[in-house]
């Protein structure tokens, strides 16, 4: 017990009292539970910093890791990200706003970052939405919501190819989609392609000083991303991760 409360003195502030001092209760069962106080301050300080951890083991093992993992979208970014443009395709006469009204009215409900973003520049911009008849989330795809009699699916460039949706016409059409190295969603109905989103979701102001001192201590970062490859490389060079 006290070798485990010594572990983690660094990680309750470096203070060798609390290193060695360990609690003691009676639960009058015979039973006798010892807990350093590092690890509940420890955990304790985590938990109002709203980073949740396991257990006191998994304290103890910080000090041999070699390797983090960090999600993009709302760790490393600040998970508010913000519409730059809208992109019609040359089969629909559909408007800019048409083509938010149908996205926002199949994301509306869903609490993820680009979900939020939508039908937050749909309010910005007073369009107004409609209830879904149906609505279907697909991982690692999008959402399929069925709208005024048709099919609307909003996702991923993976979405449109499961789909069987060409989006290089689109993209060729309109090259500043891919310059601009935002991330993109796109609108389909059940007839085709009808139109993309681009958003931008910047980085955590100290998302940068996090990784330089993860690479100062030796231990190498990682980023996982459903994103874009360029979007997401866009975002490791900015805050230094190597690809």
């Amino acid at each position: 017990t006290l070798a485990l409360g010594a572990a983690v003195t660094v990680a309750s502030g470096g203070m060798l009292t609390r290193g060695v001092s360990v609690i003691t209760m009676d639960i009058g069962t015979g039973v006798r539970v010892s807990v350093p106080t590092a690890i509940l301050s420890t955990l304790t300080y985590a938990a109002r910093q709203g980073i949740l951890i396991r257990s006191g083991r998994a304290i103890e093992q910080l000090n041999k890791i070699d390797t983090v993992v960090f999600d993009k979208t709302g760790t490393l970014t600040q998970g508010n990200a913000g519409v730059v443009g809208i992109y019609t395709t040359s089969r629909t006469t559909l408007s800019a706003d048409e083509i938010l009204r149908l996205a926002a009215s199949a994301e509306q409900g869903l609490t993820h970052p680009v979900a939020e973003a939508i039908t937050r520049h749909a309010r910005e911009r007073e369009v107004s939405l409609v209830e879904c008849e149906e609505w279907e989330y697909r991982v690692g795809q999008g959402v399929a919501a069925g709208i005024e009699g048709r099919t609307v699916y909003v996702g991923s460039h993976r979405m449109m190819a499961i789909l069987g949706y060409d989006v290089s016409e689109l993209l060729a059409a309109n090259p500043d989609i891919e310059a601009s190295a935002a991330s993109q969603v796109y609108v389909a109905d059940d007839q085709g392609l009808l139109g993309v989103i681009l958003y931008r979701d910047p980085a955590r102001p100290e998302s940068a000083e996090v990784i330089r001192k993860l690479l100062e201590m030796g231990i190498t970062p990682y980023m996982l991303s459903g994103d874009m490859k360029k979007v997401a490389d866009a975002v490791a060079a900015e805050l230094g991760i190597e690809p």
